[in-house]
């Protein structure tokens, strides 16, 4: 007669035996994908000042002829954004949805890479991936949230 046991091993006192398992755990490469794959289109939105540029806010570019979206929106004081090269280019108003709170800016003359946006809605409980622009280094970087 042969007896299995389903359930883990016991030890004398009467508590479960832990059943110890090889796990490898790997760095998650997620963030470095975002940024090399996106980080392009992110940009950093400043005003030049006397004392150098000054950090605003944050765009990503929608299109590729230079539309860029941001939640920042910036009066009479000429804006410009930072881009990858770290290159300043100057950003021109062209509409706001006052019910959103988002502005609509365009880079003129240049031929931009668009971001990539989801095509579907995460599950519930998914992690979020966020990337923006450093204000001090003017790099990407990515934030889980």
């Amino acid at each position: 007669m042969l007896h299995f046991s389903i359930l883990p091993p016991i030890n004398k006192e009467g508590t479960i035996v832990p059943i110890s398992q090889q796990v490898t755990i790997s760095p998650s490469k997620t963030g470095e994908h975002i940024i090399a794959t996106q980080g392009k289109s992110v940009l950093l939105l400043v005003q030049q000042t006397n004392k150098g540029i000054s950090p605003v806010g944050m765009g990503i570019i929608l299109t590729n002829d230079g539309v860029v979206m941001s939640t920042q929106a910036i009066s009479n004081t000429p804006l410009f954004a930072v881009g990858d090269d770290g290159a300043l280019s100057p950003v021109t108003l062209i509409g706001q949805d006052a019910l959103s709170g988002i502005v609509f800016y365009r880079i003129a003359d240049q031929i931009l890479p668009p971001v990539t946006l989801a095509q579907s809605s995460p599950a519930v409980g998914s992690e979020v991936i966020s990337i923006f622009r450093d204000e001090e280094t003017m790099r990407p970087a990515t934030s889980r949230h």
